[in-house]
């Protein structure tokens, strides 16, 4: 069985978060889900949201915290998918779909009424509200080599 590691943002703009319909001609088309991609070499879960929501979306993640993981499969695809969720509670810009995707803003709540990929479901199913106090990491600087995140209070 296949296996690969993708990050995906729960981007967040008051009580709404984003959802983004994948292209009808690429694998599982016409489905909704969360913006994100699968992970480059090197790259840690959350530098491959950050390069990801920029190249889809032109968004600059500054604050993000992991939310849950969780580990999908689909067999008629022999795949199986570990996901790391995160809640974005802190963007620079206006979404854009720069590879052609369509996307919108729902209230949370709502959106499992959208038709969803089935791991995406599975989170819909009890996502909550990210919390004020909740532990994350303001995101200042991406090292240019890929090597890692320089987060808030001198984390490296």
């Amino acid at each position: 069985m296949r296996e690969i590691a993708v990050s995906c943002g729960i981007v967040w703009k008051d009580m709404d978060i984003l959802c983004c319909l994948r292209p009808a001609d690429k694998e599982q088309g016409g489905w909704y889900e969360f913006p994100g991609g699968k992970l480059e070499a090197g790259e840690t879960p959350q530098m491959a949201l950050c390069r990801e929501l920029q190249e889809e979306l032109g968004l600059e993640v500054r604050h993000c915290s992991l939310y849950r993981t969780l580990r999908h499969v689909y067999p008629k695809e022999d795949l199986a998918v570990l996901l790391y969720f995160f809640h974005v509670t802190d963007f620079a810009g206006s979404p854009r779909g720069l590879e052609g995707q369509h996307f919108m803003w729902t209230r949370y709540d709502r959106a499992r009424e959208l038709p969803f990929l089935a791991a995406n479901r599975e989170l819909l199913a009890n996502l909550s509200l990210p919390c004020q106090d909740q532990a994350g990491e303001r995101v200042q600087e991406l090292s240019p080599q890929g090597v890692g995140i320089h987060a808030g209070n001198n984390l490296r």
